[in-house]
């Protein structure tokens, strides 16, 4: 009790203090309106009456209202709000997708003394808001609208006009800030229009990479300007590559029409993806050939037309990793077409896989017609498992050697890590997925 009259006795002191009462409640007005805008956070939209509720000046940058909205924001006397929170609203309004010119303006003249800067301004440039640029150079002409990230941005997302604009100024100060990378995003992006008209203006061009982009992501009108109109080496073999590993079939042949190269990865990467038509062409009109790992992935993946023709037409064959990682994935057609067809057979992983997967007929016929059998890893996790697969496996899983590894493979704390050391084993670099993206510069399809 005499704990409790001590809080109250605190309480009355503190609240008896003008200044202390003060800022107590404005705290409390501060946290209530920032837990309204952290919920809101997460929502697309917002009608116009819980917007204006708010009465918090980030929402202008925030929704970019047009100004007959946003003017119920603002308090006549400007200083009511701190002049870096006005600055900062306004210049996150200006790099705002949505912002027009007439709002600008209007909060320009509400709260005239700001500067914009680069951050905010490269923005609004990457989003090709053209006339806000044209706006913000006219009144502040000292303020400096064109970096090198604002190109560059604006390249990627194909903002011709904005270029135009950028290159405008570029040429009037130094140093220039178009490098070869603003061709090549415009590359990467495919904005043809924007890559002729920098080959046509720009003396800086383009490296290897933007053939690399443009046949990466499929942009073939972009591949065939590049080729035909700028002397970038053909020495990449990385566009090829990728174009086969993303199935773009006819970048692959128009590359190859114009004598640009390839690696073996070219058929390793259409064989991951299922491209049987790029590993046909690759395999009639070119030399490299694939490694093993072109099976293994495609067995992975569940690609049996792609494992056949392999197979038929290929001598690399696989390793254990093609019915190991099939088994995994559920893939029994490819499972049974690798037993029947190929000698490297599997491992242990096999059935071990398929068992903690579910996959109760690959169990089935791997228990049936193999003979590697199953880990003693099993014994970790056999109430996991369905009953059927359960009753099938129970006879036949070793039992646990304390001598052995298996002691320390399984984790009994229920540490979230189980599943991926499980997942790891054996088979550490080949755990793939047909939606995956191959880094080529750091993955190597032999194991």
């Amino acid at each position: 009790m005499n704990k409790d009259n001590s809080k109250v006795n605190l309480f009355i002191c503190i609240y008896r203090q003008t200044v202390l009462r003060r800022h107590i409640f404005h705290f409390i007005n501060e946290i209530s309106a920032q837990r309204n805008i952290n919920a809101l956070e997460g929502q697309k939209y917002l009608k116009g009456k819980d917007i204006i509720q708010l009465r918090d000046i980030r929402m202008i940058s925030k929704y970019a209202l047009p100004w007959h909205f946003v003017k119920h924001y603002l308090p006549d006397d400007r200083k009511k709000i701190g002049r870096y929170v006005r600055w900062q609203a306004i210049n996150k309004y200006a790099s705002h997708p949505n912002a027009t010119v007439e709002t600008l303006q209007h909060l320009i003249e509400w709260s005239p003394h700001v500067d914009f800067v680069g951050d905010y301004l490269d923005k609004t440039a990457i989003n090709g808001n053209l006339d806000i640029l044209k706006m913000i150079h006219q009144r502040y002409p000292n303020t400096i609208i064109h970096t090198k990230k604002s190109v560059e941005g604006a390249a990627k997302n194909g903002h011709l006009s904005v270029i135009q604009f950028l290159d405008s100024i570029d040429k009037q100060v130094q140093p220039l800030i178009f490098t070869t990378q603003v061709m090549d995003n415009a590359a990467s992006g495919g904005h043809k229009s924007l890559v002729e008209w920098l080959h046509q203006n720009r003396n800086e061009g383009g490296t290897e990479r933007a053939i690399k982009l443009a046949s990466e992501n499929g942009h073939f009108d972009c591949v065939k300007y590049l080729v035909e109109n700028m002397s970038i080496k053909k020495g990449t073999e990385e566009a090829m590559n990728m174009a086969a590993l993303n199935g773009h079939y006819d970048i692959v042949v128009y590359l190859h029409q114009h004598s640009y190269i390839c690696t073996t990865r070219a058929i390793d990467g259409a064989a991951a993806k299922g491209h049987l038509n790029i590993i046909k062409f690759l395999q009639e009109n070119r030399t490299e050939g694939c490694s093993r790992g072109a099976m293994n992935i495609s067995s992975a993946n569940g690609h049996l037309d792609c494992v056949r023709f392999l197979h038929n037409h290929r001598s690399e064959g696989c390793t254990t990793d093609a019915m190991d990682e099939a088994s995994a994935n559920g893939h029994l057609s490819v499972v049974e077409y690798l037993h029947h067809n190929r000698s490297e057979g599997c491992t242990k992983y096999a059935l071990d896989s398929a068992a903690k997967s579910n996959h109760l007929s690959i169990v089935k016929f791997l228990v049936k017609n193999r003979t590697e059998g199953c880990s003693s890893r099993l014994n970790h996790i056999i109430e996991d498992l369905t009953p059927e697969i359960a009753s099938i496996l129970v006879p036949i899983i070793p039992p646990i050697e304390l001598s052995s590894d298996d002691d320390n493979f399984y984790d009994d704390t229920g540490d979230d890590d189980d599943d991926q050391v499980y997942n790891n084993y054996m088979y550490s670099n080949y755990n793939y997925s047909s939606s995956a993206h191959f880094d080529f510069d750091e993955y190597y399809w032999e194991p």
